[in-house]
C-alpha cells in the first residue's frame, strides 16, 4: 500500500493563467484541437509533470473502456485518491442540433445538420444505457443543467478527438499486477477489488543522467499500462540541473504491429536547437529495441505543431534523424502507421535509400472525415522511423 499523500497540483494558478501559458506554446489553441495538447504540455513542464500521463484514444470502444475503468476505481475505498489527474476530454464538430438538445440527450445525427464549429467538452461518466455523460462549458441553461448525454451514433459522427490523462505515480503498470498486462479484454474478468489493489501500487521513477554538450541531463521515466490497449507505455522526461523541462516523450510498445508509437515527442520552445529532440528520440529508440524488440517507431505530428514553421522544423528534424515522411493516403512504410494517420520514419537499423519521401498533407490523433476543417486546411502530419544516431544508456535497476 502506498503511504504517500496525493502529489501537489501540476499548475499553480487560475484557469486563465493556464490558458495563457498554453497560448505561449501555440498561436490560438481555441481555434484548433491544439487545446488539450498544449494544456497537457504546460502541465508536463511542472516539477511534478512525470506524475501524470496523457494519451489519445480512438473510437467509441476505447472511450467507454476508459470510463468503465474510472467507474471501477471510484467504487473502491481509495477512489478519490486513485482518480487524481484522471480525466477525459472530447473534441467534436458541433452541429446545429447541439444547441437545441432536449434534456441533453444527443443520440442520432440529424439530416441536414449544419456545421457550427469545433468545441471541447469533458466526459465525466456513463449512464446505465451506455451514453457518455459530458459536462459542457456553456452554463446550466444548456442540456440538463449543463450536462449532455452522447449516444454511440452521435459520438461516432461528430467526435474527432479523445484525450485522457491519468496518474503515473500510482496505478496500473507491468509491475503492479502481471495479469493485467494480458490485454484490454482481460480487464473485465478481474474482480474490482483486485483492480483497485493493483492501481494502488506505487510506480517508482527510474532515473539516470547523461552528458550532452558539456551539460548533465537528468533522464527520468515511469512505465505504465496504456489505457487504450493495456500495452506498455513509457513516459520519459529530460530535466536540467535546475529542474527545467528539456523534453518529454511517450512511447507505446505495440508488440502486435512490432512498432513503437511515439505519442509525444516535444521540446519546449526555449530549449530547441540544442539537440535535445534527437537525444530524446535516441532514448526512445533504445527503449523500443531493448524492451520489446520492435522493428520501428511512428510519431504522429499533431495539429498543434503544424504551423508552416512547425512543419519545416519537423521535416528538418526527421531528415537529420534519418527518417522519412509518409502522407495520408500514401503507400504505407514497412514499419507501418497508426490507423489513418500520416507518418514519417524508417525501420530500426534498415536502409532507407529505397523508400520514397512524401510530405504529409494532414493528420490528427484521430481520423477526420471529409467535412473536417483540419482536413480542408491541409495542416498536420505524422512521421515514423527509428531515428537518432545516439545510443540510449540503460536505466539502473
Amino acid at each position: 500500500m502506498i503511504d504517500e499523500s496525493v502529489p501537489p497540483p501540476l499548475f499553480e494558478g487560475s484557469g486563465t493563467d493556464l490558458w495563457r501559458a498554453a497560448r505561449e506554446l501555440g498561436d490560438e489553441p481555441h481555434l484548433e484541437w491544439t487545446f488539450p495538447v498544449l494544456l497537457n504540455r504546460v502541465l508536463a513542464a511542472s516539477p511534478h509533470g512525470l506524475d501524470f500521463a496523457y494519451e489519445y484514444l480512438q473510437g467509441w470502444g476505447q472511450a467507454v473502456g476508459f470510463l468503465r475503468q474510472t467507474d471501477t476505481l471510484s467504487a473502491t475505498q481509495l477512489g478519490p485518491f486513485l482518480l487524481t489527474h484522471r480525466s477525459m476530454g472530447l473534441g467534436l464538430r458541433v452541429p446545429d442540433s447541439f444547441f437545441s438538445t432536449e434534456n441533453g440527450i444527443l443520440d442520432h445525427p440529424r439530416a441536414g445538420d449544419g456545421f457550427r464549429g469545433r468545441h471541447h467538452v469533458a466526459a465525466v461518466g456513463l449512464t446505465p444505457a451506455d451514453r457518455i455523460v459530458i459536462l459542457n462549458s456553456w452554463g446550466q441553461d444548456w442540456g440538463r443543467g449543463g450536462y449532455g448525454f452522447l449516444g454511440r451514433r452521435f459520438f461516432e459522427t461528430y467526435v474527432e478527438e479523445i484525450t485522457v490523462t491519468y496518474p503515473t505515480w500510482v496505478g496500473w503498470s507491468p509491475e503492479s499486477d502481471r495479469e493485467l498486462a494480458k490485454g484490454a479484454g482481460f480487464f473485465r474478468s478481474i474482480e474490482p477489488d483486485r483492480l483497485g489493489a493493483a492501481a494502488n501500487v506505487p510506480n517508482r521513477i527510474k532515473a539516470k543522467s547523461v552528458h550532452h554538450r558539456g551539460k548533465r541531463v537528468a533522464v527520468r521515466m515511469r512505465r505504465v499500462l496504456a489505457s487504450s490497449s493495456w500495452q506498455v507505455y513509457d513516459i520519459i522526461e529530460f530535466r536540467s540541473e535546475t529542474q527545467a523541462l528539456l523534453g518529454r516523450g511517450h512511447l507505446l510498445h505495440d508488440v502486435t504491429a512490432r512498432q513503437g508509437m511515439v505519442m509525444e515527442l516535444w521540446v519546449p520552445p526555449d530549449q530547441r536547437r540544442r539537440g535535445y529532440g534527437s537525444l530524446l528520440l535516441a532514448e526512445i529508440v533504445s527503449l523500443a529495441r531493448a524492451n520489446s524488440g520492435l522493428d520501428g517507431v511512428t510519431v504522429p505530428l499533431f495539429e498543434a505543431d503544424c504551423s508552416r514553421e512547425g512543419q519545416l522544423r519537423a521535416r528538418g528534424f526527421a531528415t537529420s534523424n534519418h527518417m522519412s515522411w509518409y502522407g495520408k493516403g500514401q503507400p504505407q512504410p514497412p514499419v507501418g502507421t497508426s490507423r489513418e494517420q500520416n507518418s514519417y520514419g524508417r525501420q530500426l537499423g534498415a536502409d532507407e535509400s529505397a523508400r520514397p519521401e512524401s510530405l504529409a498533407q494532414s493528420v490528427m490523433p484521430l481520423r477526420f472525415d471529409a467535412r473536417s476543417p483540419a482536413e480542408d486546411s491541409g495542416r498536420g502530419h505524422e512521421f515514423s522511423g527509428s531515428g537518432g544516431r545516439g545510443r540510449g544508456i540503460p536505466f539502473g535497476r
